[in-house]
C-alpha cells in the first residue's frame, strides 16, 4: 500500500515548504497555535502537505533527533496517512510531559517494534513480523499544532497528522492481535517501507505505529 497521493503537483515551492515547516515547529515549541496553514494558503495540496512534513523531519534530524519509526493516521476518508517519529517522541512510561505540549488527547494504537536489521525493500509481511516481537498495545498523543477552524487533509498531513508521542505499553503481546484487522496490517507495511526507502532498511528499535482497527486502503 502506497500512503496517499492527490496525483497533482505541489501548489507550492521549496521555499515556502520550508517556512511552513518551520512555522508549524515553532507552534510546536512556543505551544502556541497557528490557523491552518491552507487558510492563508488555499491552493496548498496534498504533495505540499507531504513536503512540508517531510521539511519538518529534517529540521528536527538536522538538531540532533534521530528517526524512531512513523504512526499511520487514519484519515477522514479512511486513507492511511504517515507521521514521522523521532527519538524524542517515544515515552519512556506514561507519564506524558504536558509542558511541551498544547492540547493534547490521547487514542489507542498497536505498534511493532523492530527487533533485527531489514534491507530495503521489505520482501514481506511474515519478514516484518518475525523481525518484530509481535504487536503490542500503544497510546498515542495527538496534539494539533492549529487553531480552531476549519482544516484540510493537507493541513493535517503538513501537521504530521498531530502526532506528538507515543508509549508502548510493556512486553505483552496486544490482545486479539491474531484478527487484526487486514487495514492495519497494510498500514504496518506501508509503514515499513516508507522508513526503510528514507533510511535504507529498519533499524532495532525502529517503531511502527497503527491505527487499532485498521484503514481501509485507497
Amino acid at each position: 500500500m502506497q500512503e496517499l497521493e492527490n496525483g497533482g503537483p505541489p501548489g507550492l515551492g521549496p521555499d515556502e515548504h520550508r517556512r511552513l515547516a518551520r512555522v508549524l515547529l515553532a507552534a510546536a515549541r512556543e505551544r502556541r497555535p497557528v490557523e491552518p496553514l491552507s487558510a492563508g494558503y488555499p491552493q496548498l495540496n496534498v504533495a505540499d502537505a507531504r513536503r512540508i512534513r517531510d521539511s519538518a523531519l529534517a529540521d528536527r534530524l538536522a538538531e540532533g533527533e534521530r528517526l524512531a519509526g512513523a504512526v499511520a493516521s487514519p484519515g477522514r476518508a479512511g486513507e492511511p496517512r504517515l507521521a514521522w517519529l523521532t527519538n524524542t517522541m517515544v515515552l519512556s512510561d506514561v507519564k506524558v510531559p504536558l509542558a511541551g505540549l498544547i492540547d493534547p488527547y490521547v487514542e489507542p494504537r498497536l505498534a511493532l517494534r523492530i527487533m533485527r536489521p531489514l534491507a530495503d525493500p521489505i520482501a514481506s509481511v511474515a519478514e516484518l513480523v518475525r523481525a518484530s516481537r509481535g504487536l503490542r498495545l500503544c497510546l498515542e498523543v495527538v496534539d494539533t499544532r492549529y487553531a480552531p477552524g476549519p482544516v484540510t487533509a493537507a493541513d493535517e498531513i503538513a501537521d504530521n497528522c498531530g502526532t506528538a508521542k507515543v508509549f508502548v505499553a510493556g512486553d505483552t503481546a496486544a490482545p486479539g492481535a491474531e484478527v487484526l484487522a487486514d487495514g492495519a496490517i497494510d498500514s504496518l507495511v506501508m509503514l515499513a517501507a516508507c522508513v526503510a526507502r528514507r533510511q535504507g532498511g529498519l533499524e532495532p528499535g525502529t517503531l511502527l505505529v497503527a491505527p487499532l482497527h485498521g484503514v481501509a486502503g485507497r
